[in-house]
């Protein structure tokens, strides 16, 4: 390859990576004419006196230096121009300081070792970082420096060369957002930041407490190399405290309660009423046996049924909300709210099984959806569902509000 660049001057030296073993192939490779390396563990030189150009540089011969090897690499004064080749920057890769490096006197210094393109000092010292990023770590964009030297001083610029980026990119999710709605919501923004691109997909805000999202179906293209998931689930936490004033979850959520959204206090209320809500199935699948019918009368059942009463009634006020538009999220809110019925029951029936039906029936009351002033008419919730049309629709709404647009008439200035 770089025998094909018949006008060009090649210099290299060995970083810590590639560093000069006993069996290294630098040490036998017979390189092109116009290719030069520097060999020596030592700073060394190659003169081009057809460019008044003389380039210094060592080569690493084990994989970590502590030593400040270019401390004292004073240029010679063999050419017009001189040019330092550097690797390295950090504590175990010949430590290098600023002031140290433009005390040389050289016209430029190129460093290696950091992927991330910079200039340590304008058109003086810089790393031209990696060509193509080669970690999810590497943000940002890639390429190479060009230069010229003159009398006049030295000219650099970053010129852009990578075919793709690694990008850190975050997503905000809701608790209405479905499993296939956020799936879609990755695919359209990286079809607008590109698909050539490699991603490390970050999900943060509120979810459903009652879902999780199963992030290896989240990929569409291909081009995710890790998915982390920073979302807390979106509880009610006055409904859940009311439920459960007599026992550590009201109590724990009490403490919290003067705190505002996205504070850190805030983070650590959601954090502790999830972690309650996993510790109390924990708990409930490891009790010993001689403990489990008190356990579960007490604490397991109380917290979990009425948890998920609590979440059946959200789901159902925005299960109206989204039928009224006609948007197919009202569906998927009404398969929800009525696996929370399912579990309703599930939970009763368990309690009246417990210590060999000893409470058999105590949870036979209606115990939601009351109507009038006695159970005879409790009920769950209605739930609303919307058949799909055979096209597609905008509906516009603002957060916070029920009023909605389908943008049949978009110079309506009526619209609120």
């Amino acid at each position: 390859m770089f025998s094909s660049l018949t006008s060009t001057k090649v210099i290299i030296v060995a970083g810590n990576h590639d560093y000069v073993r006993q069996d290294s192939y630098y040490r036998t490779f017979q390189w092109e004419e116009n290719v030069h390396m520097l060999l020596s563990p030592d700073i060394a030189c190659v003169e081009f006196p057809e460019y008044s150009l003389a380039v210094y540089g060592l080569s690493y011969h084990e994989k970590e230096i502590v030593q400040e090897r270019y401390k004292e690499a004073f240029p010679q004064r063999r050419q017009g121009y001189e040019i330092l080749l550097a690797h390295g920057g950090d504590e175990r890769h010949i430590p290098v300081k600023k002031e140290d490096l433009l005390g040389l006197g050289y016209d430029y210094i190129a460093l290696g070792h950091i992927h991330k393109p910079q200039q340590i000092c304008p058109g003086k010292i810089a790393y031209a970082g990696a060509l193509e990023p080669i970690d999810k770590n590497d943000t940002g964009i890639h390429g190479y420096i060009a230069g010229e030297i003159t009398a006049k001083g030295c000219q650099i610029k970053f010129i852009p060369s990578a075919v793709r980026e690694y990008v850190h990119l975050e997503v905000p999710v809701h608790k209405e957002m479905t499993g296939r709605a956020l799936k879609e919501e990755i695919g359209r923004q990286l079809e607008e930041k590109g698909t050539e691109n490699i991603y490390k997909i970050i999900l943060t805000g509120p979810r459903d407490p009652e879902d999780s999202f199963n992030l290896e179906t989240l990929d569409a293209h291909g081009n995710i190399v890790e998915i982390v998931d920073k979302t807390y689930p979106a509880y009610d936490f006055g409904r859940l405290k009311e439920k459960n004033r007599e026992n550590i979850l009201g109590q724990f959520i009490a403490s919290f309660e003067k705190d505002e959204e996205g504070s850190i206090e805030y983070q650590a209320l959601c954090e502790g009423v999830h972690a309650l809500m996993e510790t109390a199935q924990r708990l409930n699948e490891r009790m010993p046996k001689e403990c489990l019918d008190a356990y579960c009368s007490m604490i397991y059942y109380p917290a979990m049924a009425s948890f998920h009463l609590i979440l059946m009634h959200i789901e159902a006020g925005w299960n109206a909300f989204y039928a009224k538009q006609g948007s197919m999220a009202a569906n998927a809110l009404a398969a929800s709210i009525k696996r929370h019925a399912v579990k309703d029951r599930q939970y009763v029936r368990a309690y009246h099984a417990l210590a060999g039906g000893k409470w058999n029936h105590m949870m036979d009351s209606a115990h939601t959806g009351f109507r009038s002033w006695d159970a005879h008419d409790w009920m769950y919730p209605s739930v609303q569902e919307v058949i799909p049309l055979p096209m597609a629709k905008i509906i516009v709404s603002f957060r916070g509000g029920e009023a909605f647009h389908l943008g049949e008439h978009w110079q309506d200035s009526s619209y609120p």
